[in-house]
């Protein structure tokens, strides 16, 4: 089940990467910023985390569901954090990378959600 969850989710995030790049480096290179990959890589890991977590802590629903709450702040105040330090330092293509790491976001939200229902589901 959690391999499952696991390979699913990283393969969603990848491909919606893999879509993103096409249209930003073939369709519209103007908008291609060289740190692009550095957004699959971050997503694929906080998923990855999130969804071991949860795991771990599946046997409790009340544990289950403080963990998926914790780890939604700390993904969206890691997230900010790396928005502004973007925007502030590298500053390549900000509309391109806002957009992005938005979508990702998003499409990540919405695996982690999943996860966390199905793991509920589980547990009765």
């Amino acid at each position: 089940m959690m391999r499952k969850m696991i390979i699913l989710g990283i393969s969603v995030v990848l491909c919606c990467s893999a879509l993103a790049f096409f249209l930003l480096y073939y369709v519209l290179p103007q908008y291609y910023f060289s740190s692009f990959w550095m957004l699959p890589v971050y997503f694929s890991v906080l998923l990855l985390l999130e969804i071991l977590l949860m795991n771990i802590f599946k046997e409790k629903s009340a544990k289950t569901m403080n963990v998926f709450l914790i780890t939604k702040i700390v993904k969206f105040l890691l997230s900010v954090c790396l928005i502004v330090l973007y925007l502030n330092v590298v500053a390549e293509n900000n509309i391109a990378f806002s957009i992005c790491f938005l979508l990702l976001y998003f499409v990540s939200l919405a695996l982690e959600t999943f996860a966390f229902s199905e793991i509920m589901k589980k547990n009765g």
